[in-house]
């Protein structure tokens, strides 16, 4: 579509080894901007897009003096419909970028294949933001970004490689062994905080899965792309779940998990209302789930 206007876009491929960054700076294709203007309204009856098929898709663009402006995009879904906006100034030497999505329902397999996660994903998640940065690279604005953003999902099933990818320190913390064939029931997951400078002081972390229930908080530096948790894993301790403190730290390319030991020292094994079997609560205790009324 852009080519039919004359504008040509060229994106350099991203130059990032193992031991290297791992989020690109190379420069976004930015110099369209200052190309045509655009005033573009447009509907879809269906299209398939990441294997997702998207129904009674709408979009408004509008790119004039440097500047775009995706005012909405609207996707209808089972769950809601979906909003998404987008504004970029670069006509600025900062260049700002806003983000905006409103989205009731949108596919877990989708988020999972934009994650690399491995193996078959089914379910929804709610997802908000309204993010802000700036920056002529993908590095750049995620460094920069401040706001808002929460994630939420009750039911659905991710593959058990899934699962270890993105528990791995955790499980290894605690010895839980996870087949990597099969899948995993996802009982309920909830991540919500705020960007501020690129660092996202995550206040809301909860998972409910077959294998490992936890929950915690954290921040996520995207500038120095490092990861700091403290998470609260429900494991089995003499056949009582007990609620075993994890500090899970590192670089983006080797995040590890080990117990914390200053936490023993202080509290010991603390049962943190855990007795009365294997009842998991961590989606509860966020928000993300109801909980039991009491004496139930």
């Amino acid at each position: 579509m852009l080519e039919a206007f004359g504008m040509h876009a060229s994106v350099p491929a991203a130059r990032a080894g193992r031991a290297g960054p791992m989020i690109p700076d190379t420069p976004l294709p930015w110099e369209l901007l200052h190309g045509p203007s655009l005033d573009i309204t447009g509907s879809v009856g269906a299209m398939t897009f990441r294997g997702e098929v998207w129904q009674a898709v709408e979009l408004a663009l509008r790119v004039k003096g440097g500047r775009l402006q995706v005012g909405t995009v609207k996707l209808a879904l089972p769950a809601g419909p979906v909003a998404i906006s987008i504004t970029a100034d670069a006509s600025a030497s900062m260049l700002p970028v806003t983000l905006s999505v409103h989205a009731p329902g949108i596919p877990l397999a989708l988020l999972a294949r934009y994650a690399g996660l491995p193996g078959q994903v089914s379910g929804t998640a709610r997802v908000e933001a309204q993010l802000r940065g700036s920056g002529r690279t993908m590095r750049d604005l995620a460094a920069s970004l401040d706001g808002p953003v929460s994630v939420a999902a009750v039911g659905g099933q991710i593959s058990n490689a899934a699962l270890i990818r993105l528990t791995s320190a955790s499980l290894e913390a605690l010895g839980i062994k996870v087949p990597v064939q099969g899948d995993t029931t996802l009982r309920c997951l909830g991540v919500g905080g705020s960007f501020r400078q690129g660092v996202a002081q995550l206040r809301t972390i909860a998972l409910e899965t077959t294998y490992l229930s936890l929950q915690g908080a954290g921040q996520v530096d995207l500038g120095r792309e490092t990861v700091a948790f403290r998470l609260n894993p429900l494991a089995q301790v003499g056949g009582s779940p007990v609620s075993v403190p994890v500090v899970v730290e590192g670089p983006f390319h080797d995040i590890s998990g080990r117990l914390d030991a200053d936490a023993f020292d202080k509290l010991g094994l603390l049962f943190n209302g855990w007795f009365g079997g294997d009842r998991q609560t961590a989606c509860a205790d966020a928000g993300i789930v109801p909980g039991r009324a009491p004496g139930r």
